[in-house]
């Protein structure tokens, strides 16, 4: 469905969808997911045993078994929900091997209780913690899952009942990936149980069938070292680590082959996800077997997925996000010395708890060669360049991040002083002049309420402990390190979640889309383009105008008929239980497991009205993804941003370089921009665009860093057979990891935002949904501070002083978080 934005950017949109009677007084209270395994926290009244919940069938003929599951409590007379629980699809056949599908079932198989997880690192109180949740209203399970490295491997299925899935046919399927840095959590956590979203999937009309998988975690999911890929390659497996994904990957072939059983269409399923959820799903989006899908020939069966939404996450290419096999296999040695074992049969003896204890939270997805497309680092969507290829296999994408979701590191934001800060970033950027402009851009300075070197704060009960009183004076110690922390948090915030999301949709977008190549641009003596202006509000006045200067033609984009949508979002309503929105506070409004506060005082309608905005956001945001999943168009998808007069570039050259390589891509020319040595150039007349003309500010184009530097003769490569698009595949002849630098550079600047004629949709604050321009996302987001401090340090680097400073400052008598 189009949404049209409104005219004027400080007025809500009114919803495009009708109010539903699901928003209900009742709904201010919604029910919390499976209360019939889940007991009161006040000690009070206990809620049915499983048992007693009332069990619903359902004959699956493809699987020959009779699946026993559970009427979920949130099922209306009108809204008739049913969950099938713990349900097996693949098993392990050994530690650090690959996952096989799992088809084999009984004639009855109880499905009735949530199924093992994968052993992990406790995160205990995170309702508390995270979300600010009072103790008395998190529900505690009856039954716990047991963690189980080799039974862990199974889903949940929570469909409407069977009036409604005849009635409508084979329903859109949406399958939830879990967050937790992929070493905790499990997709049957009770924040996202999807019972009450399949029931308002139901009562608007757009009924859906939602899947919640479990995959293995920690060093069981993404262990990798060059010794265990030998002993893969010994057991005819390539590659290694990313057995995580791999098991996300048997899951949605599980799902192809049989959800059509539960009332789902295998040939509309959307991915959705948050955090590292997210990245999982950019990374499925990137693998080498999607590219293969997607372009298969048109009577072939096509991706296992068809949208995808990513929530507060990316996979970008950073070795934060991303390791070599070379890093990953330093972190394992070091496990296993510290378990003193040598070999991989010894490593796989060791007991799983043991495992969990000396694996702590660095585990990564590995870049094996093998998961991963060559290309992945341009962060390009594929799509089939077949005039036949059916349009239901365009994977279109819903982007977006949260205000403050670095609230994750309050604690030893805290901890920081303004000098520390600025020397760890000068040892880490190691240029004084580029630390010194990041400190500027966030604020970081000395104040008289930083905390002293010798003397740091104590850390609150809680981590989400952040007064943000007004009225500072900055003589109160207390009142300056608060603001202090609060701007180190920002800069952790960019680093770690808003930039890297920025890049990820803004490469997505411009990815669908060709350019015309250009004749070389006019060069200012300074040797500088002339660009657009941030503060022109109007894209196309300014381009054109900006075009005009240099005595070019506005670059003619063609999008191909397959060519996915990329739609941005941000959300920034706050949780009612932290006055902030934090890191996955959309998860309390997509779900709609959490209920809203209300006051005993107050009668229901009065209570109604306090909720307003609530109510408005999270029935907002289902509708909207609800929308999507059934095939709609959320709203207006990101429109191509040419690269305002840089002509003879390679397709996307800030990423042609490995992940790791020390060096630039492109060096300055007077006739345009050509290729450094061992850089691809472009593999025919059009080039791809990225968002070069948003990245320059004034006449400052940091993409022609060394105006004097001598140019290089351009370099043939070869069109991937595979892949439509115009992409530069560069190969370091090292290998992978094989360099020791960064993606991006000072002359290599990552994507800047959108452009001004884009629209973001905004879920909050105070209620406020709609379509919004560039102008108010820029006030909505720190876009200078990304261009002129990230952008020239690069996101290697930039999300290393994040990871940093998210450890905190050594302090004598205190471990490093």
């Amino acid at each position: 469905m189009a949404v049209a934005p409104p005219d004027v950017d400080s007025e809500s949109d009114s919803a495009c969808y009708s109010e539903s009677d699901a928003d209900t007084r009742e709904d201010l209270m919604p029910a919390r997911a499976d209360p019939a395994c889940l007991t009161a926290h006040d000690g009070g009244e206990h809620a049915p045993d499983a048992s007693t919940e009332p069990s619903v069938a359902l004959q699956h003929s493809a699987l020959h078994t009779e699946f026993i599951g559970v009427r979920h409590p949130v099922s209306t007379s009108g809204a008739e929900v049913h969950q099938f629980r713990g349900i097996k699809y693949a098993s392990v056949p050994l530690r650090f091997r690959r996952s096989i599908l799992f088809e084999s079932f009984s004639g009855a198989t109880d499905a009735t209780k949530y199924g093992p997880i994968s052993p992990q690192i406790k995160n205990r109180w995170l309702e508390s913690r995270l979300y600010g949740l009072p103790r008395d209203i998190i529900p505690i399970p009856s039954h716990v899952p047991p963690e189980s490295e080799f039974e862990c491997l199974n889903l949940t299925v929570t469909t409407p009942g069977p009036a409604c899935r005849v009635k409508h046919g084979p329903l859109p399927v949406m399958v939830w990936i879990h967050g937790g840095g992929n070493v905790t959590g499990a997709g049957t956590d009770w924040i996202w149980d999807a019972g009450a979203l399949v029931r308002k999937s139901v009562q608007i009309g757009r009924p859906v069938v939602v899947v919640a998988i479990n995959f293995r975690l920690g060093l069981f999911g993404f262990g990798a070292s060059e010794l265990l890929r030998e002993d893969n390659a010994a057991a005819g497996e390539r590659g290694v680590g990313n057995y995580g994904l791999h098991d996300q990957r048997t899951a949605l072939k599980w799902i192809r082959k049989y959800i059509s059983g539960f009332g789902g269409d295998p040939h509309c399923v959307t991915l959705f996800g948050s955090s590292w959820g997210a990245a999982d799903i950019h990374a499925h989006l990137l693998s080498a077997a999607n590219h293969a899908d997607v372009t298969a020939a048109p009577d072939q069966e096509g991706p296992l997925f068809h949208r995808a939404i990513l929530q507060s996450g990316a996979l970008v290419p950073s070795s934060s996000v991303v390791q070599d096999v070379h890093s990953a296999g330093h972190h394992l040695g070091r496990i296993m010395s510290a378990l003193h074992v040598t070999t991989i049969e010894q490593l796989r003896a060791v007991s799983a708890s043991k495992l969990v204890a000396v694996t702590g939270e660095r585990v990564r997805p590995v870049d094996d060669a093998v998961f991963l497309r060559p290309d992945w680092r341009t962060l390009a969507l594929p799509s089939s360049n077949s005039p036949d290829a059916p349009k239901r296999w365009r994977q279109d994408v819903i982007i977006g991040d949260v205000a403050c979701e670095s609230v994750l590191w309050a604690a030893p934001a805290r901890l920081w002083a303004a000098d520390a800060v600025s020397r760890r970033a000068r040892a880490i950027v190691q240029s004084v002049r580029r630390a010194d402009a990041l400190m500027r851009a966030y604020d970081i300075v000395d104040a008289p309420g930083s905390p002293a070197r010798d003397a740091p704060p104590a850390l609150p009960d809680s981590a989400l402990d952040d007064d943000d009183e007004s009225g500072s004076s900055g003589s109160d110690p207390d009142e300056g390190e608060c603001e202090l922390a609060e701007r180190v948090m920002e800069l952790m915030n960019d680093v770690a979640f808003a930039w890297p999301v920025d890049v990820a949709a803004r490469c997505a977008a411009d990815s669908a889309f060709v350019f015309e190549e250009q004749p070389p641009p006019c060069v200012s003596g300074d040797g500088y383009l002339s660009t657009v202006s941030e503060s022109d509000s109007s894209t196309s006045a300014s381009l054109n105008s900006s075009v005009a200067s240099l005595g070019l033609k506005r670059p003619q984009a063609t999008r191909p008929a397959n060519a996915p949508y990329v739609y941005r979002y941000v959300f920034d309503q706050a949780s009612p239980y932290t006055s902030s929105p934090h890191h996955g506070v959309d998860l309390l409004y997509l779900f709609g497991n959490v209920p809203f506060p209300t006051d005993p005082d107050l009668s229901p309608e009065e209570n109604e009205e306090v909720n307003w905005d609530r109510v408005k956001v999270r029935s907002e945001v289902q509708e909207r993804w609800l929308a999507f999943a059934n095939g709609e168009r959320p709203w207006d998808a990101l429109t191509p941003q040419p690269p305002a007069g840089v002509a003879n570039m390679s397709d996307r050259g800030i990423f042609a370089t490995p992940m790791l390589s020390p060096v630039s891509s492109f060096s300055y020319n007077p006739h345009g921009l050509a290729p450094s040595p061992g850089t691809a150039s472009p593999a025919s007349s059009s080039s791809r665009a990225s968002s070069f003309s948003s990245a320059f500010s004034g006449t400052q184009n940091p993409f022609l860093h060394t105006p004097h530097a001598h140019a290089h003769p351009p370099h043939a490569a070869a069109h991937h057979p595979h892949h439509h698009h115009l992409h530069a595949h560069h190969l370091n002849g090292g290998g992978h990891g094989s360099g020791h630098g960064q993606l991006y550079g000072p002359a290599q600047p990552a994507p800047i935002s959108i452009s001004a004629a884009d629209k973001v949709f905004v879920f909050g604050p105070e209620g406020e949904t709609g379509a919004r321009s560039a102008r108010i996302f820029a006030g909505r987001r720190r876009v200078h501070a990304w261009r002129e401090a990230l952008a020239p340090l690069g996101l290697a680097t930039a999300q290393k002083v994040g990871l940093e400073l998210g450890n905190g400052p050594p302090v004598p008598g205190m471990p490093r978080f």
